[in-house]
């Protein structure tokens, strides 16, 4: 069941002590469906594509936006090496999580809770990612720039 489906915008906003305006919850309502993080260029081009009047709202913009949320604990924030952000929801239908991001293609893809025991698997046997780091989040190249 999609975050969407549990959580509601503007009471996220009114418990995080934000003002309901327009463009935040534009933002909000893109990352509530969607089921993997997101960077500030795909939010604001989802934003673009699912409400019109998001039209005058920048990247600056998004990244205030994602501040804020991020201040309010309604998003977490997930770097990466090559300095861009993700963003994901924060709620209780979204707990913390490991995730895979792709240092060639920029793709980032969440995977199910680890434990120590699955890491050491994930390195016993071949798998489609080939691991480069591992902190809170794992890096490397997803099968397909791998197969390059």
């Amino acid at each position: 069941m999609k975050k969407s489906e549990h959580c509601n915008a503007a009471e996220m906003l009114k418990s995080s002590g934000l003002s309901r305006t327009a463009q935040r919850l534009s933002v909000l309502n893109v990352l509530l469906k969607e089921e993997k993080p997101l960077n500030a260029k795909e939010v604001l081009d989802l934003c673009h594509d699912k409400a019109p009047d998001t039209r005058k709202m920048n990247r600056v913009t998004v990244y205030r936006i994602m501040e804020s949320f991020r201040n309010g604990g309604i998003v977490r924030e997930l770097p990466t090496e090559s300095g861009i952000k993700y963003f994901e929801i924060a709620c209780r239908h979204n707990p913390v999580h490991p995730h895979f991001y792709c240092r060639d293609c920029g793709a980032m893809a969440c995977l199910g809770p680890l434990t120590a025991t699955d890491i050491w698997e994930w390195f016993a046997m071949p798998h489609a990612f080939r691991i480069d780091h591992i902190s809170v989040n794992i890096t490397g190249l997803c099968k397909k720039c791998s197969n390059k």
